[in-house]
């Protein structure tokens, strides 16, 4: 499969395709143009704007994007708009065995508002649930990215959650929504289908699009591009060796209260890389979220037991580490006591947020699980919102509670 498409929306004709090195130009041109409209709610960076839209990091991006194809876990095309460049649209984080990905999407400002991303992204959708046989697609946007919401929403996404001091962005630390959309419960006929009914209909003429001036191709030698590739694969044998190396590790113990089940201690250590380096990468944090969504890591940054005496009532893991964010994964022992469970995830949170400086600890619990519910809302989380038809790595599908806390709460 090397393409979707063509359709028609509003006098345009949309296709989708891969990315290809020569597509550098148009990418940089049109990301350079919209900068005000794209940066503010993409993910932050030590670089500038400038420097993050070079032909060197656009063939990184390529291989990247070609890897993670050939992987199975993303895909990502090219949006042509009547034949020429106008966007990115894709799948990230696809988890086959459970059914699950991640819809990603930018758009040329001057077709944006004729139903082309509309369209764009329901023939990701569509291939994701036809083709891919998932079951959940989910759609992550700012807060205050409101033409990313409402596009969303337009074809299908229905809000599930509000992350509290998600991600880093153009603008700061912000909260993100999350949406989802789910394979059975489309409109009869598919999303692309429903959204081409939606826009064929007489609206006042549009624009033209990409009315920038013509743009000059640049004559590169190929030795540049074959030089990046090099770069590419070599690092990432460096990245493959770095794993081994030793990371930050220090033991945690605390000892609490006496309770009647005796006193209550925590004990643990901790192996985890700096929770604050960013990336130029457009899709990193996004990914690492959903990655960690699946419990794609098994190496926890952080295992710790809380024990009462000399029994254990329960062991918590920090799953992963992600811009300031990490996973914590609670499994009690039998028939624990949630008060002082409680009392141990609330110091070991502490020690999160102060040792290793993550700014938002998040828990994904079935709703049927109130037990330990009860017990991270005592530790101070707070439910965000519900995943509908989520799935874990190894469980069945339903749906799951979001709960998060954060050093602003």
């Amino acid at each position: 499969m090397t393409e979707l498409g063509p359709v028609q929306i509003s006098g345009h004709s949309v296709r989708l395709r891969l990315p290809r090195f020569a597509d550098v130009d148009d990418w940089c041109r049109i990301r350079l143009r919209d900068q005000q409209a794209i940066e503010p709610f993409w993910v932050a960076s030590s670089l500038t704007w400038q420097e993050r839209h070079t032909r060197k990091l656009w063939v990184r991006e390529c291989l990247e994007m070609r890897r993670a194809r050939r992987k199975a876990t993303a895909l990502s095309f090219v949006i042509e708009c009547d034949g020429r460049f106008a966007g990115q649209c894709g799948l990230t984080s696809i988890d086959l065995s459970t059914g699950q990905a991640e819809l990603g999407i930018w758009i040329d400002s001057t077709v944006a508002r004729g139903g082309v991303g509309s369209v764009a992204a329901s023939l990701v959708v569509d291939y994701a649930f036809d083709v891919l046989a998932l079951y959940r697609v989910a759609a992550i946007t700012a807060v205050g990215n409101m033409p990313a919401a409402h596009g969303a929403e337009r074809i299908g996404f229905v809000f599930e959650a509000r992350m509290d001091s998600f991600f880093e962005i153009g603008t700061g630390r912000a909260a993100h929504e999350l949406r989802a959309i789910i394979g059975d419960r489309r409109p009869v006929g598919g999303v692309t289908s429903d959204a081409i009914a939606r826009w064929d209909r007489p609206r006042p003429p549009a624009a033209p699009p990409n009315q920038a001036s013509p743009v000059v191709r640049r004559r590169i030698p190929p030795f540049t591009d074959l030089l990046t590739v090099s770069k590419f694969y070599l690092g990432s044998a460096r990245q493959v060796a770095a794993r081994y190396k030793k990371r930050k590790q220090f033991d945690i113990a605390w000892d609490g209260p006496a309770t009647e089940l005796g006193r209550v201690s925590l004990k643990g250590s901790t192996d985890v890389d700096s929770p604050t380096s960013t990336s130029h990468k457009t899709t990193d944090g996004f990914a690492r979220f959903a990655r960690l969504l699946r419990h794609d890591d098994d190496s926890p940054a952080l295992t710790a037991q809380i024990v009462a005496d000399r029994s254990k009532l329960a062991t918590c893991r920090l799953v992963d580490v992600f811009h300031e964010n990490g996973r914590l994964d609670i499994a009690l022992v039998g028939e624990s006591a949630p008060q002082e469970v409680a009392e141990g995830v609330r110091v070991l949170i502490d020690v999160i947020f102060t040792k290793i400086g993550l700014r938002r600890v998040f828990a994904i619990l079935r709703v049927s699980d109130i037990t330990t519910a009860k017990i991270i809302e005592a530790a101070g989380m707070t439910r965000e919102g519900t995943m509908t038809g989520y799935a874990e790595f190894a469980g069945k599908r339903e749906d799951h509670d979001l709960w998060a806390i954060t050093t602003d709460s």
